[in-house]
């Protein structure tokens, strides 16, 4: 029997306003195939009835009302309340399949690792059908982070593990768990991926993470401190050399499309200066990306929108 089979497990619910939605959370969390659980809801502060649904689950769940202070702020708290060797973290508007913790531990090849799964997402109020996330490609654990294919609900951490790198910021305000995980990655910490759904993340209009314009900025100066460590520690190897330069090179694109010119230049140049012209031949076609090696990013964009706006005149 490995050392841990049959371990605690916290599962931390962070909560704000959420009435509508941590009820179903908590049944999720309730409904895992393995047993050895407890259930542990931060209320971060809610003006609705979110802390008494939670309390109407009676004493199979924790429910902790702290001042709001945002969703990291409570999960640390969460942690701290927590007595189990591992952790699931689960945003109060998602779910866990039931089969998450059970199918996460037996996976485990070290007790000290990390084990990642996929998800399923579904758009709230949006309709269409549930679109399952892309598999995990490869072992590396920087790659999988940079790709976001490490979402909150995504990991069974170790407490130990996660206390080592001084758990959630709470300065951010997006980008969490993309911040978090480079930390853990940067440390040296093992990852391991499974590619099994066992979360649904549901899409809400109204989540900050869906403004673009404040998650590019959180993620390109996280990935810059992961770069600036990674360099100080002698670890930056030529596999995430490619692994940055095709992130930076990405977030150019996409920092240029919403307008955010300096930043997606600073990001432009950071993918060149890793790793040359790696990053730019993935993250653009051939034809176009002789073009942004000339022009750079944001006078590409600007010159595909006139073409754009041409074809539509044309058009019509």
């Amino acid at each position: 029997m490995t050392d841990h089979a049959g371990a605690f497990v916290s599962i931390v619910i962070p909560a704000f306003n959420m009435e509508d939605c941590v009820g179903r959370a908590i049944k999720s969390a309730l409904a895992q195939s393995y047993a050895n659980t407890e259930v542990i809801v931060i209320d971060d502060g809610s003006k609705d009835r979110t802390a008494d649904v939670a309390r109407g689950f009676g004493q199979l769940v924790k429910v902790v009302t702290v001042q709001n202070g945002g969703a990291c702020a409570a999960r640390n708290v969460g942690l701290r309340l927590s007595s189990g060797r591992y952790v699931q973290f689960l945003d109060a508007d998602d779910e866990l399949l039931p089969k998450k913790i059970e199918t996460s531990l037996a996976a485990l090849i070290e007790p000290e690792n990390i084990v990642c799964t996929r998800w399923r997402n579904v758009c709230e109020h949006g309709g269409g059908k549930p679109i399952l996330s892309r598999p995990f490609l490869g072992t590396d654990a920087l790659t999988q982070v940079l790709e976001g294919q490490v979402q909150t609900s995504s990991a069974l951490y170790p407490v130990g593990v996660l206390k080592s790198v001084g758990a959630w910021r709470t300065d951010l305000t997006c980008g969490q768990d993309f911040d978090l995980n480079l930390r853990l990655v940067v440390a040296g910490r093992a990852f391991q991926f499974l590619n099994e759904e066992h979360f649904v993340l549901y899409r809400r209009a109204e989540s900050i993470s869906s403004d673009e314009r404040q998650v590019w900025p959180n993620l390109f100066a996280s990935a810059l401190n992961a770069v600036a460590e990674l360099v100080r520690l002698k670890r930056l190897r030529r596999e995430h050399r490619n692994s940055l330069s095709m992130f930076f090179a990405k977030l150019s694109k996409r920092l240029a499309k919403v307008e955010m010119d300096e930043l997606a230049m600073d990001a432009f140049r950071l993918s060149r200066s890793i790793a040359g012209n790696y990053g730019v031949s993935v993250a653009y076609s051939s034809v176009a990306r002789r073009l942004v090696s000339v022009l750079g990013p944001v006078e590409f964009e600007r010159l595909s929108r006139r073409l754009r706006k041409y074809m539509v005149h044309r058009t019509y």
